[in-house]
Order: structure tokens, then C-alpha cells, then sequence
């Protein structure tokens, strides 16, 4: 047995261990895991931010276009011809599809989107200027108005000439060099026709100046020219004044439109410019911010991951030292079990050792006796009279023998967990008389002077095991005798009062061998004797001793002894006992103090003989008449001469039940004053209690104490009574299964033995009949005899063996048939009420050698 820790330890160590390696297994699978998972989401990161950003690309084709395309505008303003449009409004279309593409790159950013929608905007708005402007400047370079201008200003020149030399022809034609002077200015003015615009432009002074000589001619000649041509002369110049001024307003008119047109056009290419700008450097800030996000992201990213590796990695550092310590704790918990089962092998060894030598002295202490007793037997087997003295050798030799078994047997019962002790009230002052008178008369006959001194009151009474008391008593004061050749034993009994307890010291003394210093620690170890006891002639089992300290130790009390070698020991032992509320005047007083004067007699009816002994025992005490039926029919056939006063039935009984036997009494007339109690511990279902008590004139409910039942007597004794209805009685804890019994009988060895007797033998035979039963299938039976044996066992005192068999006979009555469970559970309760038959068999033997 003393193994299995160590087992258990070692499968402790080894499940540790294994645990450790799965720590460790999780803490690197866990550490790849979020590695990997980590650094997943860095690389996209990563890819994310060196991926060439299409929207900046985009961004830079169209800074581009825009520069293209001015650069088609500077070139389309040069070449000034219509005819080149096309590359322009194709460079324009194209600028104009990649803000269509570039507006779908920004989303929903509103700001960019009208920003691009308003480059959309300039730039039609520019197309529309530039085309505008190079029609003007086609107009301008071509310059038709002007040249038509010129053309008619040439006309009227020629016209106004032409006009000129008719009228002088047809007015005076003797003039004529007069004439000819004007011819050659007009002539002059051909030829300045055919000069370049500007030349002739440039030109008007020399004319003025050309027309001042021919006026200086014809002033020359003024008297031959005719005035009326002089008129026209001045109308024609008034005239191509107004038309050279009219043709300079119109140059600078346009002149003027086309610097407007050509600054609406730069600005509109600025505006354009700008607003690329302005959207270049928003994405480029919202890029870099992108960039800088995902630069922080993957920062994040890879401290995140450098905390869960930590803290995967402190969890994993925490739990292996854990793991470490509860390991190393296990194996220093192993290293002390080993030590633990070295030593119980040691001990185990050195038990082994003694058990051999207490089997070799148990050998002679049994051989020795019993050789006695067969010599003198075989001798007197041969004789035809017996002499008292061989009588008397045989009956020591016999009481001996008895004597050593006992010995053993009380020791096995302490061992085996089966010794009882019971808590009832008695008269320690004659208890310890009984003991001390019987050992005089053995200190007597070995020469030994035997003193006394016992300081406890003859009236008080305590409550606890007397007998055990009068065992430890015994023992001590027969090896005081055993082991003292010559000289003193005494016993001393002193008690110290503490409130309702009294603290009681006994001393026994003797002047014997004594007990070495070395050996005083073992002495009281299972079969060990001292060395001077093993030197000694005189023999013993060894547990004398063993068996005294496992009783005081079981009454709360402790023992120690002092001894000198060759000058004796002093054995002092100090228990605790509780002072009993009253002291017992007579046997034949009532339990309780109730005030009974029952004249009459009482008839009890019960199947179960326990029962019957018991409630005799009760009557017989209290000096009650009364008569024991063992089954209804046996009251039914039974002639008598006087009714009984009272009848006490049980309600559960084969054949005719007591509800049934009640009514049959009830009918009879000489019954009609007779009271019918019922004896039960059966909780009946609701119409058989209606007609229980409708019937019945009271219940007394098992398990019940003494004064239970002499209450009950004393409600019908004729005297006013202030008792209270009887419950049923709770199990004393700290007397035993039978304390209740032994506190009825108090004590009296002869009631005790005949209802322990009683209770040995019918359930011995219920539980073989309920084991029989089962085995059948028989539910009728073993719910009938369930109800025997939770009946019994709670008057007993064994108040959790009836409620299981009280409850298993109710979960019966609902079935036809046992099922799986009713037999595991009656399997598991007759072990139960086996071991309460032993505790029984113990107090006879016990009671049987008082």
C-alpha cells in the first residue's frame, strides 16, 4: 500500500514533464505562427509602398500633357495656321481622358474631385481662348479688312483722280500744263500702290509734301486753273485721312482684343498649371501620408509581434518554472516517500521480526494452558472422582487461555476500526470498587500489599464506558502484579471539577522489575516487551499495554508512565468525564422522571421479536403486566378473562395488518374502552393514514426510546400529564449503534445479552431470507423484510441504516418487479446492517466476560 503514493507521484512527475514539453511545443509553434502571420502583413506593407503609386503616375502624364500641349500652343501660335488644330484638340482630348481616369483615382476626396472637375473646366475654357486667339491672329497675320480697306482707299484715290483730270479737261483746256501737274501726282500715286501698305503708309508725307509743289504750281498758275477742281482735291484728302484713321483704330482695336485674348489664354494656362499643382502636391501629401502610415503600420506591426513573442515567451518562461518547480517538488515529495518507504520497510522488517517472536511466545502462551487443561482432563477421564483442585487447575488454566485470546481479539477489533465505545451513565465509585476488590484478592494470593486511595463521590454519576474503563484498569494493575515479585501496587483516583466535566487522574504504582529508559518509548508498540520482560520468567502477548493506549486515546484521554529500572513504574492516565444530570435512585425508577402510575396491563402485537424483547425489557423494568404476541392471529386466538388496558401493534405485519386487527378490536364490545396505539416507521400514503387515524387512538413512531413508549403509558395512567407527543429518537453519536439499548437496560449484562442475543439471531436470518428474496425477484418479500430490518436497526440507534432501508422499502412499493437499482442498493446496505451485527456480537462478548 505504502507504493501507491510513490506510483501516483511518479505518474505526477512524469505528467509535469510532459506537460513542460508541451508548453514548449505551443510557445515555438506559437512564436512561428504569429512570425509568420506578421511579417505576412509587413510584406504586403512592404509591396504596398515600393509598388510605383499610379495615381502620382498618372499625375505626372498629365503634368506632362499640360506641357505637351502648351508646347503644341507655343508651336500652333507660330505656325499661325488653321489647318494644325487637329494635334492640339487630340492632345486636349487625351489630357482631358486622363482627368476623367485621374478623378476616379481620388474617390471620394470632394477637394481633389473639384479640383480636377475645375481643370476640366480651365481647359475647355482655354481650348475655346486659344482657338479664339489664333482665328484673331490668322485675321490679324492675313489682315483682309485691312487690305480691303487699303483697296478701297486706292480706289477712291484713282476714282478721285479720275474725276480730276475730266473736270480740267472739260472746263479749261488751255491749261494744260496745269494739268499734267496733277497727272504726275496721281501717277506718283499708282506707283506708291504698288508699295507695301506700310511704304505707302509712311509714305503720306512725301505726298503732302508732292502736293505742296504742284499747289506751289498751280499757285504758279492760279489764274489759269479752274477753282472747282481745287474743291475736289481738298474733299478727296479729307476723305483718305478719315480712312487711314478709321483703318489705325481698327489695328489697335485688334491689337488690343488680341493682347486680351492672348493674356486670358496665359492666364487660363497658369490657372490650369496651378491647379495641377495644387492636386500633384495634395497627392503627393496624401501619398506621403499613405507611406508614412504604412511605414507606421509595419512598425506596429513588427512591435506587435516583438510583444507577443515576449509575452508568448514570458508565459512560456512562467509556466516552465512552474512546471520546474512542482516537478522538482513531486521529486523531493518521491525522495521522501522513498525515504517513508525505507523506513515502513524497515519497520515492516523489524514488525516481522516481532510478529515472529510474538507468534513464538503466543505459541507458549496458548500451548501451555492448553496442555494443562488436556493433562489434568486425560487424567480425570480415568478417575471416578474429581478432586477440586484439578477442577480449579483447569479452570485457570482455562480462564488463561481465555484471557490471552481475548487479548488479541480486542487488539484485532481496535485495529480493524471496529472497537465501540458507548457514552452511558454510571457510578464510577463502584466501578472502580469492582475492580479494586477483584485485584486485592490476586495481589493476596501472590503476597503483594495492595493500597487504594480513591477520591471520587459514591452518589455521582458520569457518562462513558465503564467497562472500557474497568479493561484499561485491569490491565495495568495485572501486569503491576504480573511483574512484581514482591512489595507494593496501589491505585489513586483523584478528579478535579470543570464545569459540568471532571478531569480524573489515575495513578497505578508498583515496586517491581521496572521498565528501562530505552525500552519506555516502545512499550507500548503492538507484541513489544520490554528487555527486562523478555529476560524476565514471566510470559505475556505484548498488546496488553497497546490495547490500554488505543482505549484512552479513544476517550479523548492520554497516558504516560515512569519508570527505574529494578525499582518499579507509574503508570498515570488522565480522562475527561461529563457529569450525568442526575444520579439513579432505583433500577426500577422511570426513564425520564415521568410520573407513571399505569394500573392495568399491556398487550403488545409485532412481527419481529427484537421488537417484543425490547418493549418486555421496558415493561419488566418499570414492573409494567403485559403480554408479547409475535403476530395478529395469535392476539385474535388468545383467551383471556380482562381486556388489556393498552395495546401496542405494529401497522406492517404479513397476513393481517394492525389497521386491520385495530378495526376487528374496535367491533368487539369488550374492547370498546381498550386503547390502540400503533408501533410504526412507516410514512403510509394518504388514505391508509386517513384510516389510521380514524382507527387508532395514537401513533408512537419507531424508533423509539424508553420514555417514548412510558410517556405514552403515562397519558393513560389517569394522571394529568404535561408531556409532549414522542418523536422519533435520534441517534446518539458518541455511544455507539446501541446505545439507546444499553441505556435501557442500563447496562444489566443479562437484559443487554438477551436483546443483543435476540437482534444477532433475527437478522442473521431477515438478511439471508431479504438476500433470498432478491435472488428471486420477490418484491412483495423483500420490501416485508426491508421494513423488518429499517424498523430493527433504527431502535438499535443505527438511525442512517433504517432511513436507507426505509426508503428502499418505499421506492420497492411502486414496482412489481426488482429493478437494477433496488438490488445494487440492496447489496450495498446489507454490508451495512452485517458489520451492526458485529458491533452486537462485540458487545456480547464484551458484556458476556463482565
Amino acid at each position: 500500500m505504502s507504493s501507491n503514493p510513490s506510483k501516483k507521484y511518479s505518474k505526477s512527475i512524469s505528467g509535469k514533464v510532459l506537460v513542460a514539453i508541451l508548453l514548449a511545443g505551443l510557445a515555438i509553434f506559437s512564436s512561428w505562427l504569429i512570425t509568420r502571420i506578421t511579417f505576412t502583413k509587413i510584406l504586403g506593407t512592404v509591396n504596398k509602398i515600393s509598388r510605383p503609386n499610379e495615381k502620382l503616375k498618372l499625375v505626372n502624364d498629365v503634368f506632362k500633357d499640360v506641357i505637351r500641349l502648351d508646347q503644341l500652343q507655343r508651336a500652333q501660335s507660330i505656325n499661325n495656321s488653321v489647318t494644325t488644330y487637329n494635334p492640339y484638340l487630340k492632345e486636349s482630348k487625351q489630357l482631358q481622358d486622363r482627368l476623367d481616369t485621374l478623378r476616379g483615382f481620388v474617390g471620394k476626396n470632394d477637394v481633389q474631385a473639384a479640383r480636377i472637375d475645375s481643370m476640366k473646366l480651365i481647359l475647355n475654357e482655354r481650348d475655346k481662348l486659344f482657338l479664339n486667339y489664333l482665328k484673331l491672329r490668322a485675321n490679324l497675320v492675313k489682315n483682309d479688312t485691312l487690305t480691303q480697306q487699303i483697296r478701297t482707299l486706292s480706289q477712291i484715290i484713282t476714282n478721285a483722280s479720275a474725276n480730276t483730270d475730266s473736270s480740267v479737261v472739260t472746263t479749261e483746256k488751255k491749261i494744260t500744263t496745269t494739268t499734267l501737274q496733277p497727272v504726275d501726282s496721281s501717277a506718283k500715286s499708282e506707283d506708291g500702290s504698288k508699295g507695301s501698305f506700310w511704304d505707302r503708309l509712311l509714305g503720306r508725307k512725301k505726298e503732302r509734301e508732292a502736293a505742296k509743289v504742284q499747289r506751289l504750281i498751280v499757285e504758279e498758275l492760279n489764274i489759269k486753273i479752274d477753282t472747282l477742281a481745287l474743291a475736289k482735291e481738298d474733299s478727296l484728302m479729307q476723305r483718305l485721312s478719315e480712312t487711314i484713321t478709321n483703318v489705325e483704330a481698327e489695328r489697335t482695336d485688334t491689337r488690343n482684343v488680341l493682347i486680351t485674348k492672348q493674356m486670358q489664354l496665359i492666364r487660363a494656362g497658369n490657372e490650369l498649371v496651378s491647379a495641377l499643382f495644387s492636386i500633384l502636391q495634395d497627392i503627393e501629401t496624401e501619398e506621403l501620408h499613405n507611406s508614412e502610415m504604412d511605414s507606421r503600420t509595419a512598425t506596429d506591426l513588427a512591435n506587435a509581434n516583438i510583444n507577443r513573442i515576449n509575452l508568448v515567451l514570458i508565459i512560456f518562461i512562467v509556466g516552465s518554472g512552474l512546471l520546474i518547480f512542482l516537478i522538482f517538488t513531486d521529486i523531493a515529495r518521491s525522495n521522501q516517500y522513498r525515504s517513508q518507504l525505507i523506513a515502513a520497510k524497515e519497520e515492516a522488517e523489524q514488525l516481522t521480526q516481532v510478529k515472529q517472536r510474538f507468534l513464538s511466545n503466543m505459541s507458549h502462551e496458548l500451548r501451555t494452558p492448553l496442555q494443562t487443561i488436556i493433562g489434568f482432563a486425560e487424567q480425570m477421564k480415568g478417575k471416578d472422582d474429581v478432586t477440586q483442585d484439578e477442577v480449579n487447575i483447569i479452570y485457570q488454566s482455562s480462564k488463561h487461555l481465555l484471557q490471552t485470546v481475548n487479548e488479541v481479539l480486542d487488539y484485532s477489533r481496535i485495529t480493524s476500526g471496529k472497537f465501540t465505545f458507548v457514552s452511558a451513565s454510571f457510578n464510577l465509585y463502584q466501578t472502580l470498587t469492582e475492580v479494586t476488590e477483584a485485584i486485592r484478592i490476586e495481589a493476596i494470593k501472590k503476597g503483594l500489599k495492595f493500597d487504594t486511595e480513591i477520591e471520587v463521590s459514591p452518589q455521582q454519576e458520569y457518562l462513558g464506558d465503564p467497562f472500557r474503563i474497568k479493561q484499561i484498569l485491569y490491565n495495568l494493575l495485572g501486569n503491576a502484579i504480573k511483574f512484581t515479585a514482591s512489595g507494593i501496587v496501589s491505585v489513586k483516583v483523584s478528579g478535579n471539577e470543570q464545569g459540568g466535566r471532571t478531569a480524573f487522574v489515575f495513578e497505578v504504582h508498583d515496586t517491581g522489575i521496572g521498565i528501562p529508559e530505552s525500552d519506555i518509548d516502545r512499550i507500548f508498540n503492538q507484541f513489544e516487551q520490554s528487555g527486562v520482560v523478555k529476560n524476565n520468567t514471566v510470559e505475556g502477548t505484548g498488546l496488553g499495554l497497546a490495547i490500554v493506549k488505543e482505549l484512552v486515546e479513544g476517550m479523548q484521554g492520554s497516558i504516560d508512565v515512569h519508570s527505574t529500572e529494578g525499582f518499579g513504574s507509574t503508570f498515570t492516565i488522565q480522562l475527561s468525564l461529563a457529569k450525568a444530570k442526575e444520579a439513579r435512585e432505583t433500577k426500577q425508577q422511570p426513564a425520564g422522571n415521568i410520573q407513571l402510575n399505569f394500573a392495568g396491563t399491556v398487550w403488545v402485537v409485532d412481527d419481529d421479536p427484537y421488537i417484543l424483547q425490547l418493549c418486555k425489557t421496558i415493561f419488566e423494568k418499570n414492573s409494567i403486566d403485559h403480554i408479547c404476541f409475535p403476530d395478529p392471529n395469535a392476539l385474535l386466538n388468545y383467551e383471556y378473562n380482562e381486556p388489556p388496558t393498552l395495546i401496542f401493534t405494529d401497522i406492517r405485519m404479513p397476513g393481517i395488518t394492525g389497521i386491520e386487527l385495530c378495526k376487528e378490536l374496535k367491533e368487539r364490545d369488550e374492547m370498546k374502552g381498550v386503547k390502540i396505539v400503533a408501533l410504526t416507521a412507516q410514512a403510509l400514503p394518504s388514505e391508509d393514514q386517513q384510516q389510521a387515524n380514524d382507527c387508532f387512538d395514537d401513533m408512537l413512531m419507531k424508533p423509539f426510546l424508553e420514555e417514548h413508549m412510558l410517556q405514552v403509558l403515562a397519558e393513560y395512567s389517569g394522571l394529568p400529564q404535561n408531556t409532549v407527543k414522542a418523536e422519533p429518537a435520534a441517534v446518539a453519536n458518541d455511544g455507539g449503534a446501541f446505545a439507546n439499548v444499553i441505556k435501557m437496560t442500563d447496562g444489566e449484562p443479562e437484559l443487554l445479552l438477551s436483546i443483543l442475543s435476540t437482534f444477532i439471531q433475527e437478522t442473521t436470518g431477515d438478511i439471508a431470507a431479504l438476500q433470498q428474496a432478491t435472488k428471486e425477484n420477490d418484491a412483495s418479500a423483500v420490501r416485508n423484510y426491508l421494513h423488518k430490518l429499517a424498523g430493527r436497526c433504527g431502535q438499535t440507534g443505527a438511525g442512517d441504516i433504517s432511513k436507507e432501508a426505509r426508503r428502499l422499502e418505499i421506492d420497492i412499493a411502486g414496482s412489481e418487479e426488482l429493478l437494477t437499482t433496488h438490488i445494487n442498493a440492496i447489496h450495498t446496505l446489507v454490508p451495512k446492517i452485517q458489520q451492526l451485527i458485529i458491533e452486537a456480537q462485540t458487545l456480547c462478548d464484551r458484556y458476556s466476560t463482565t
